[in-house]
């Protein structure tokens, strides 16, 4: 018991100063960058383009869902209601002009530098205990500061420091990508096929404005759906998963943006090239289309050799049941792999899940 709690304390004291430290990365990171033109280097308007189409592709996409035409409980125009949503999310990333002012993110450091000293007083005898203190204190108070979609970024990009990850903010209508997700993509200046798959990533944090369990209250042909996805992720669960299975109900609200996600970043690609450009080879060598090269972007980004569903109240899938799950919702997926009927990823359109489009109910 004793070995358990100083374990505890170690992680969580590893938990509460990690977001200082990579705050000071951020910094350090920020100077170096600012001696050139961040923007330029990173491409930022590459990113900018694709947020512009998925909008495009979604709003075609809810246009489509013969639901979205019903009123909801209040009598109110639920396609309406979305396509208002949809236009009025923002979008930010690392890089752009809040990285760029490092007068900004100096007196963030100040302000913490303060903060820590004052609450330190506040001792208990544990210096280990003093820290944990110190700065989850000053996170609540940085908390308490979050007024508009800007704080709530700037608060976001703080306590999570340059990690893979991205971010949707309900309450503000506004989503941020930290930059281990899409920089090395943009920067490499990769083929349009990788960084069209990249929009299953922003496509998933945007279809989170719109994924909520409680939807199904007004909509039966949502809760149908939703059971259709629910049971797909839970059966896949108990094929790909290494340890506990927690896919389903639990984890609805992330695998349904991801299925989603995938298929308007799919869409992306597809209005990009035509059906004989995305037969051709992308690479020679391994025999790969354009087509199959979007698929692996995702497998890519989950692959992992360590098992990552050990958290049972984690409300994610884990990384190999997103990955087989997810492509086992679009039968593009296995038309282009020529999967056959009895494999575990394989689908048809009669065992396919969806939330919104035409084929919605």
């Amino acid at each position: 018991m004793i070995e358990f709690m100083i374990q505890d304390i170690h992680f969580s004291l590893q938990m509460v100063v990690s977001p200082y430290e990579k705050l000071i990365d951020r910094i350090s990171i920020m100077n170096e960058l600012g001696k050139g033109n961040i923007s330029d280097q990173v491409n930022l308007e590459r990113l900018g383009v694709m947020a512009k189409h998925l909008k495009e592709s979604i709003a075609d996409l809810f246009m489509e869902t013969p639901w979205l035409n019903d009123t909801d409980a209040l009598d109110l125009d639920r396609l309406s209601q979305f396509m208002m949503i949809l236009d009025e999310i923002t979008i930010m990333q690392d890089f752009d002009e809040f990285d760029s002012n490092l007068t900004l993110w100096r007196s963030v450091d100040q302000f913490v530098a303060s903060k820590y000293s004052e609450y330190k007083k506040r001792t208990t005898g544990c210096i280990k205990f003093d820290v944990i203190h110190s700065f989850e204190t000053i996170k609540n108070d940085l908390g308490k500061g979050i007024g508009s979609g800007e704080d709530w970024q700037l608060f976001m990009r703080i306590t999570h420091g340059l990690s893979y990850n991205a971010f949707n903010g309900f309450d503000y209508n506004a989503i941020v990508i930290l930059a281990p997700i899409f920089y090395p993509i943009l920067w490499e200046n990769t083929s349009d096929t990788t960084v069209l798959a990249f929009g299953a990533i922003l496509g998933h944090e945007m279809f989170h404005s719109f994924i909520k369990s409680n939807l199904g209250n007004s909509s039966h042909v949502f809760t149908e759906e939703t059971e259709c996805i629910v049971n797909h992720f839970n059966s896949s669960c108990e094929v790909w998963a290494e340890s506990t299975c927690k896919s389903g109900l639990q984890t609805f609200e992330e695998d349904g943006p991801d299925v989603e996600g995938l298929r308007v970043a799919y869409d992306l690609l597809r209005r990009r090239y035509t059906q004989e450009q995305v037969k051709e080879l992308e690479y020679e060598d391994l025999s790969i289309t354009q087509e199959q090269a979007f698929f692996y972007s995702p497998g890519v980004r989950f692959c992992s050799a360590s098992e990552d569903d050990a958290d049972p109240f984690d409300e994610h899938s884990s990384d190999k049941v997103r990955l087989n799950a997810g492509v086992s919702m679009l039968p593009q997926f296995t038309a282009a792999f020529e999967c056959e009927k009895g494999n575990e990823e394989y689908s048809d359109e009669a065992s396919t899940c969806y939330l919104f489009g035409s084929q919605s109910g």
